[in-house]
């Protein structure tokens, strides 16, 4: 009996364990090509329901920045964005994604729906879990 319960216990654990991995709550590195340029960005995700973004847009001679912020919301790998500010000033947004695949440390979604995905279609983003302090390098140093 003590087996079995130790057992259950270990596989509720290993369970709650994958469940926390999953999320995406937390801090996300990303690099994505979508509307002819090579754009790259960190989003924080908070437990609150709010989201931060730092865009980068690399360009041929310079980058070009953006920042957004707002709301989201999952339910069963289905993200919804909503931003609320854009480079300082209050705006409206809304983007639906699908999660493809998470394992805790690579995030896998596509854009489904939203001004996002009318203007450049389903981009399939591939982020990685990263540090809360981190920082959007400059476009010199990514490869």
């Amino acid at each position: 009996m003590r087996i079995a319960i130790a057992m259950l216990t270990g596989v509720l654990l290993a369970s709650l364990a994958h469940a926390a991995q999953s999320s995406i709550v937390g801090d996300w590195y990303e690099e994505a090509v979508y509307g002819g340029s090579r754009t790259i960005s960190v989003l924080h995700i908070k437990a609150d329901g709010s989201f931060s973004a730092v865009y980068r847009t690399c360009l041929k001679h310079g980058e070009l920045d953006n920042t957004d912020s707002g709301r989201w919301t999952e339910q069963n790998g289905k993200i919804r964005m909503m931003t609320d500010m854009a480079n300082g000033v209050m705006s409206f947004a809304i983007d639906d994604y699908e999660t493809k695949s998470n394992d805790g440390h690579i995030w896998v979604y596509q854009g489904v729906a939203g001004e996002g995905f009318a203007k450049y279609g389903p981009v399939t983003f591939r982020d990685v879990r990263v540090t809360a302090d981190s920082k959007v390098p400059s476009c010199d140093v990514v490869s």
